[in-house]
């Protein structure tokens, strides 16, 4: 299941800009291939960095939020296969960073979704029962370090 389409990434450009980012120079015909594995990039990026905290891949419906990272890292690998040769704007570089620091206040848990998380609590305090064994430095050697 996509995270997102080929309809939402033209919310952010038109088709004849598409087509000409996935190779076509005339802007007439889009390569799905290209845009597919885009998109695959992207959203194995978005799984990676939620697989702790969310069950991956995430179940329809899909949360905006994950949508739009879908949308952002898609663009910018689009971007980053194209331009390969030479230098990509800062615009996009800030697009790819901004969207890898949200995936990772989202692992964090400082940004909820609408996803089935694994837990939202913290992981539970470890108690032990063991008994200490006798110590190998006596308290005034170990004093003696603090000096």
């Amino acid at each position: 299941m996509a995270y997102s389409t080929d309809e939402d990434l033209f919310k952010e450009m038109s088709e004849s800009e598409l087509a000409k980012l996935t190779g076509d120079p005339t802007g007439t015909e889009i390569n799905s291939e290209r845009t597919s594995y885009a998109r695959t990039t992207a959203e194995t990026l978005i799984d990676a960095y939620l697989n702790g905290r969310y069950h991956t891949p995430i179940s329809e419906p899909v949360d905006p939020l994950i949508n739009k990272l879908s949308i952002d890292l898609t663009f910018v690998n689009l971007y980053e296969i194209y331009y390969q040769r030479s230098q990509i704007s800062q615009t996009v570089t800030f697009r790819k960073l901004n969207a890898i620091r949200l995936l990772k206040d989202i692992r964090e848990g400082i940004v909820k979704i609408n996803a089935k998380a694994f837990s939202d609590s913290e992981p539970p305090i470890i108690t032990s029962n063991k008994v200490g064994k006798p110590r190998t430095f006596t308290e005034e050697l170990l004093n003696n370090f603090n000096k």
